[in-house]
């Protein structure tokens, strides 16, 4: 849990711990029959910009990995690694905001809406120029309700969660 509060010291650590830190919410899944763990953080609320609803894209950025619970120390550090390298695809850019992490099971996963497909891309591989390759795939569906997003914070508070 400690590591993935990197996103929220980093924003501290910029001065920005009162911008939107609060809209955001760490939850732990257990799957009570196997015992396996995953986290999820996941935005509360839409982000306030007034042009959002631009944002009809949703991009999703998965790592498989091989324990069946969450990623071993070493994957773990290289993930957030990349997870700081692309730091700049969300936020005050104007085309892209991430809004969803999901690590457990096997996968991280990313999700993003985004304005922008090709801003989004050329982007992504500016801020990951002279890095060594990844192990992610990226996929893009249109889904101007934010369907995917919220779905899963329906599925949370469904269950109880305080999102």
């Amino acid at each position: 849990m400690k590591r993935l509060m990197d996103l929220f010291r980093r924003k501290r650590d910029a001065g920005l711990e009162d911008e939107g830190a609060g809209d955001w919410a760490i939850v732990r899944a257990v799957n009570e029959g196997s015992g396996e763990a995953g986290i999820i953080r996941i935005k509360t609320r839409k982000p306030p910009s007034p042009d959002i609803a631009t944002f009809t894209t949703a991009v999703t950025i998965q790592w498989p990995y091989a324990a069946p619970s969450l990623p071993d120390p070493d994957e773990n550090e290289r993930m957030l690694d990349f997870e700081r390298s692309i730091d700049e695809l969300t936020g005050e850019n104007g085309y892209s905001e991430l809004v969803q992490v999901r690590t457990g099971f096997g996968n991280k996963e990313w999700l993003f809406y985004s304005r922008d497909q090709g801003t989004f891309m050329e982007s992504f591989n500016e801020l990951l120029h002279g890095h060594p390759a990844y192990p992610v795939t990226i996929e893009f569906h249109e889904d101007a309700g934010w369907d995917l997003w919220q779905q899963t914070l329906n599925d949370l508070r469904a269950r109880g969660t305080q999102v």
